[in-house]
């Protein structure tokens, strides 16, 4: 069953980090493209692509459909990651970007959980619960043994 985009807590934290990164980007904008031309464009891209792809994901009923969302919103967190240890790296931000890779680092914790989550509800439901013999089987199989 498709989820409520507006009821998941990952969405919500994706869409506050966007909008953080966003705001850290416009205020240093200046440092950014000093120091790492193309940086701030492909910062805020990987930024959008988390949040927009958790809410792709959470449209689809189908685990295999929502988990390719979820495969390529890790990937922009880890891109993202990568590019805000980059901008501090080259002093284009100062080190409260570090709480904003913190909160990259935990909200792709939880599209791990998410996927994981829809994993295990994939393979329990190819399983199939072993059925109690009824009276009628147990006395069949009794008289076939003897």
């Amino acid at each position: 069953m498709p989820h409520n985009p507006a009821r998941l807590k990952v969405i919500d934290r994706a869409f506050a980090l966007t909008v953080e990164v966003h705001r850290l980007a416009e205020q240093h904008a200046d440092g950014l493209s000093a120091r790492g031309p193309g940086l701030r464009s492909q910062m805020l891209r990987a930024a959008d692509s988390v949040a927009s792809n958790l809410t792709e994901a959470a449209a689809f009923d189908s685990p295999k459909r929502c988990e390719s969302f979820l495969r390529v919103a890790i990937g922009s967190c880890n891109e993202l990651e990568l590019q805000l240890r980059l901008a501090v790296a080259l002093c284009a931000f100062p080190d409260i970007a570090n709480d904003w890779i913190d909160e990259t680092i935990v909200v792709r914790k939880m599209i791990f959980g998410w996927r994981k989550y829809l994993q295990r509800r994939e393979s329990n439901a190819g399983a199939v619960e072993p059925q109690t013999p009824t009276p009628t089987q147990t006395q069949t199989q009794t008289q076939t043994e003897t």
